[in-house]
């Protein structure tokens, strides 16, 4: 985006004469700006976008990407809009009883292999929250006092993808399987042998050093 303020000196309107403007023409009007060095600038701005944005002359204004005139009163919420991005919340849990963590076998089209359970954040709820429902849902048992311990993040599709990554030692329940995969305890060292689902060798990192609280992907991985 261009930042730089400009004041509107004048606005000269398209004077089409005694044969008045022909159907269908989208008049522009000329828009003469200056800056705070004084250089001159001139844009050819349609009409009807002046009136709807009130732009008259002594106005500050700035210029958009897409060379668009804004109000400079206006640019606050315009720089906001810039920096909002669409993203999804994920979260992912490594439960633990000894030296036994908890798998799933994930079933699905677009993510498969050896994982640990977990699922996506709901509208109006707590990342905790919501952590225990998943893991409940796709094994059965309630855990207490998840911990944090990382972000695991990645872009598909220009949607920011963003995984909430817990520990967990405390549970209750009944261990029981869900349509999401197979969930069975395992040996931490048998585990590492398995067929992993992408990413989780860097989750494992995650999980086992505390100075590694951030994994990302990149763009499109």
């Amino acid at each position: 985006m261009n930042s730089k303020k400009y004041i509107v000196q004048m606005i000269e309107e398209e004077d089409f004469g005694c044969e008045g403007q022909p159907d269908g023409y989208v008049k522009k009007d000329l828009v003469i700006l200056e800056d705070e060095e004084e250089n001159a600038r001139m844009l050819r701005i349609e009409d009807q976008e002046l009136y709807a944005k009130n732009i008259n002359e002594g106005d500050a204004v700035f210029i958009t990407e897409d060379n668009k005139l804004m109000k400079w009163s206006d640019k606050s919420s315009e720089d906001a809009h810039a920096h909002v991005e669409s993203a999804v919340f994920m979260n992912m849990c490594m439960v633990c009883d000894g030296d036994r963590v908890l798998a799933l076998d994930k079933v699905s089209s677009n993510y498969s292999g050896t994982t640990f359970p977990g699922g996506h954040v709901e509208p109006g709820e707590s990342f905790e929250a919501s952590v225990i429902r998943e893991v409940y849902e796709e094994t059965g048992l309630t855990i207490r006092n998840p911990q944090f311990r990382g972000i695991y993040h990645w872009y598909r599709d220009g949607i920011h993808q963003i995984g909430l990554m817990y520990k967990a030692a405390e549970f209750e329940g009944t261990l029981k399987s869900s349509e999401e995969g197979n969930v069975y305890w395992i040996s931490r060292e048998a585990y590492e042998k398995k067929n992993l689902a992408r990413g989780m060798r860097d989750v494992l990192c995650m999980m086992d050093n505390e100075n590694i609280t951030e994994f990302f992907e990149g763009m499109n991985p």
